[in-house]
């Protein structure tokens, strides 16, 4: 098995441990958003297509574009040397008038170094959720905060 295989399956096992954890309820309707982050944040180095592929098939169709737009660049730049991460999800924080929801997760980033002690990178995250009717799942539409992600910045009127 390949070294990135093998790093891809620990990345999607982490999540799915992570969720017997979770404060939230019905864990198995959280796999597909849990594993799009655990991909986001720790591409595989040899195949960059492939990964933003795998990424999208856990995304809603507007949530893929807006991906590949605006932040496929920035996590795969920054997620060259992460061994694996945990992203564990902590609740609701909103539900929008069209049905989404904002969700309120945490991520921790492992990166792969020489030094003993190497530290991991925790944050919130936060993240708009879709429900898509054709396979009754909720998915990822992007994320809203969270690791090398910034808030938008609006300028005053």
């Amino acid at each position: 098995m390949k070294k990135s295989t093998t790093i891809t399956m620990m990345i999607i096992l982490l999540a799915v441990f992570s969720l017997a954890a979770s404060p939230m309820s019905d864990a198995s309707k959280y796999r597909p958003i849990l594993g799009a982050l655990s991909l986001m944040y720790a591409p595989t180095p040899e195949d960059r297509a492939g990964w933003a592929e795998t990424v999208c098939q856990r995304m809603s169709a507007g949530g893929c574009a807006y991906f590949m737009d605006n932040q496929a660049d920035l996590l795969w730049q920054n997620g060259q040397e992460v061994a694996f991460n945990s992203a564990i999800p902590v609740g609701v924080a909103a539900t929008l008038p069209d049905g989404s929801q904002v969700w309120e997760a945490h991520i921790s980033i492992f990166n792969a170094c020489a030094a003993k002690d190497c530290p991991a990178i925790e944050s919130d995250l936060y993240l708009h959720i879709v429900h898509d009717e054709t396979q009754d799942a909720w998915l990822l539409n992007r994320i809203l905060y969270g690791p090398y992600i910034e808030l938008p910045q609006f300028e005053e009127q």
